[in-house]
């Protein structure tokens, strides 16, 4: 089995998860700083509520497409060094081989 890894569309692809991240934590600074002081008094509080509640959830997907990115990145540097590892071991071991006829 060959695992085949692009760099680059890695760092794309991570790239992509940091700009939605970018997005939602913007998107809940802008809902926790939104007003609801417009609405009635009945209804004031449920839409404060419900404002909160779509505030933190931006948040928290905010958090886990940080955390996707930062993944991403850390598995590819780990495939490149098990590549490498693996390159320096097989050259070690040829190195000791002796062919035989």
């Amino acid at each position: 089995m060959t695992l085949r890894l692009d760099p680059a569309e890695v760092a794309s692809a991570a790239d992509g998860w940091d700009d939605q991240h970018l997005c939602l934590l913007g998107g809940s600074r802008r809902l926790r700083d939104t007003s609801c002081a417009g609405f009635t008094a009945p209804t004031r509080g449920p839409a404060e509520r419900f404002r909160a509640a779509w505030a933190a959830l931006a948040r928290e997907l905010a958090v886990d497409a940080e955390a996707r990115a930062d993944s991403m990145r850390a598995a590819a540097v780990r495939i490149i060094e098990a590549d490498d590892m693996s390159v320096a071991v097989a050259q070690l071991l040829e190195a000791e081989l002796e062919e035989t006829r």
